[in-house]
């Protein structure tokens, strides 16, 4: 999820889309959702370009990533405040 006040861009939208290391995306209005598969000891990276439209501040949620079909496999970052300035 992205905080209020933040614009996804949608690199899909405009061809600049960079090379796809996972096996499916979903994009909406307020969060991305990235599908991709892992193999042990395997890393992946993956990086959302944002747009701040508004100056604020605003909470970040956390980010988190589990895996399919087993619960006990999961990790989170803790959600945090941002400032935007003009």
């Amino acid at each position: 999820m992205m905080p209020s006040g933040w614009e996804i861009h949608n690199n899909r939208m405009d061809g600049t889309s960079s090379s796809k290391n996972y096996d499916y995306q979903d994009i909406r209005d307020d969060r991305v959702n990235t599908f991709f598969s892992l193999k042990a000891n395997e890393t992946k990276t993956f990086k959302t370009n944002l747009n701040a439209t508004y100056v604020g501040t605003y909470y970040a949620p956390a980010i988190s990533v589990s895996a399919m079909y087993d619960n006990d496999i999961s990790a989170a970052t803790k959600g945090t405040t941002v400032v935007i300035e003009k």
